[in-house]
């Protein structure tokens, strides 16, 4: 993703839309603090600041009917399942096992399943309420 926000957005949608996700709204938004967080315990290099690397993401924050959730492109794109109600383990249980206690509920966002099993996850979850 470039840096022209509207077309990131726009792109974004178009994405979530052709997993079948029913997106209300997209905002970029600076990096939440749970993954600003994340970076400073994973910080090797000394010389960098989060700042520095937290400037390198773009971060999403998209709004649906059943929940919200988060899409960061950096090194490379990432599922944000914070406020989601979706767990790592959930949409890859492999993956939740081998991550350390304190890893942030990020997945790599690889493949479009990933998004339409976070989509019906989010149905589900919606629908105990």
């Amino acid at each position: 993703m470039d840096q022209n926000p509207a077309e990131n957005t726009e792109s974004l949608k178009n994405i979530l839309e052709e997993a079948g996700i029913e997106v209300v709204s997209i905002v970029r938004v600076p990096l939440p603090e749970h993954l600003r967080k994340w970076i400073a315990e994973d910080l090797e290099d000394e010389d960098e600041s989060v700042d520095e690397v937290a400037e390198e993401f773009i971060y999403f924050h998209v709004e649906t009917e059943r929940g919200s959730f988060g899409v960061g492109f950096g090194a490379y794109p990432m599922l944000d399942l914070e406020g989601s109600g979706v767990s790592l383990s959930d949409i890859d249980p492999q993956f939740a096992a081998e991550a350390p206690p304190t890893f942030p509920l990020i997945i790599g966002l690889g493949e479009p399943e990933q998004l339409r099993k976070l989509w019906q996850l989010m149905d589900k979850k919606q629908a105990k309420k």
